[in-house]
């Protein structure tokens, strides 16, 4: 794999995991992907092999709601 294969950008991401980009935002701030900054052009990266790797976990659902009353 070259070096290019390795790093996936934003738009590949979202195209590969089907996703928006806010859900993308999540997912790193849930620490579920990692971002790398690219030096030349500078910009998000990711490693395809954690991309790969997330899009066969299962997606995990949002906890229920609690009634309060």
């Amino acid at each position: 794999m070259s070096d290019d294969d390795k790093w996936m950008t934003i738009e590949e991401v979202m195209s590969y995991l089907g996703i928006a980009r806010s859900t993308l935002s999540l997912y790193v701030k849930q620490n579920r992907l990692k971002r790398f900054e690219q030096q030349a052009p500078k910009r998000p990266v990711f490693l395809r092999e954690q991309v790969e790797k997330l899009k066969t976990q299962p997606i995990p659902k949002p906890p229920k709601e609690r009634n309060h009353s």
